[in-house]
């Protein structure tokens, strides 16, 4: 009888700890490799730029030309990044149960070709935003090859001609300072990522990627960050942890106090029988 009690109780603690989900962790970047000590996984990126009313495609350059100075919606050159493949590799749910972002961050290297210096404020910003126009619909690494400044894959953009504004959008986007020199950064993007996987809480979760920009310049201020045609180290970068709702994350200490718990019960149990 006290064998078949021990034996009970040990599945129970077996079970509890079986269906308590821990975050799971992924890194993604075209070539995989290590940087900093992050393990990517070999995932391809599609990153390129876009002229303002330019049909010129530059989905084979080393870097992202950003820059706005027409007017408040259109951006001259506007950055785009992401992995058409992520609701692959990380689905949007897992038995029924929605996935919930624990922490998302873009890594982001500065590359200044002296084409691009220009004298304007450097005390701007780049912002990262949540691309609501869809640009990631062919297999990953064809899309940066088949959008510009006028069309997405043939087709016009959100406002019926050249990218703007209104491709992307403004909800939880990330602003991180702008540099003239070859600086990696590192943005926290995990609300923006809970809202691509989401949509904002509106319909269906589409992967659409993310735009960069900077801010308004009349004097034409730009800057550049490097793509996954650049060195590997320099290549962007997405890290995440999530995990799915409907199972519990819990913390060490509360697994610690599961187990001490049963194992305290199978002790009284025993000297209970010994006594």
């Amino acid at each position: 009888m006290k064998n078949r009690m021990i034996v009970g109780l040990a599945v129970v603690l077996a079970v509890l700890v079986s269906q308590a989900a821990f975050a799971d962790y992924i890194a993604l970047r075209t070539g995989g490799g290590t940087t900093n000590g992050v393990t990517y996984q070999d995932a391809v990126t599609d990153d390129t730029y876009t002229d303002y009313n330019g049909s010129t495609n530059h989905g084979t350059e080393v870097f992202m030309w950003i820059q706005h100075y027409t007017n408040a919606t259109l951006p001259a050159h506007a950055g785009l990044v992401g992995w058409a493949d992520l609701f692959s590799l990380v689905p949007t749910t897992h038995n029924g149960n929605a996935i919930v972002i624990d922490c998302a961050t873009l890594h982001l290297t500065y590359y200044i070709p002296g084409s691009i210096r220009t004298s304007g404020a450097l005390s701007d910003t780049v912002t990262v935003y949540r691309m609501t126009t869809n640009w990631l619909t062919g297999p990953a690494g064809t899309n940066e090859a088949n959008v510009n400044g006028l069309t997405n894959h043939g087709a016009a953009w959100a406002g019926g001609g050249a990218i703007t504004t209104a491709d992307w959008t403004t909800g939880n986007a990330v602003s991180f300072p702008a540099y003239d020199s070859f600086i990696s950064v590192s943005v926290n993007i995990t609300a923006l990522m809970m809202d691509l996987y989401d949509n904002g809480g509106v319909g269906t979760p589409v992967n659409a990627g993310f735009a960069l920009d900077v801010p308004l310049h009349t004097g034409g201020w730009s800057t550049g960050i490097a793509t996954s045609e650049n060195d590997l180290a320099y290549r962007p970068a997405l890290e995440m942890t999530y995990h799915y709702a409907g199972t519990a994350t819990p913390e060490p200490a509360t697994l610690l106090l599961m187990g001490t718990g049963a194992l305290g019960v199978m002790g009284y149990i025993r000297r209970r029988k010994m006594s």
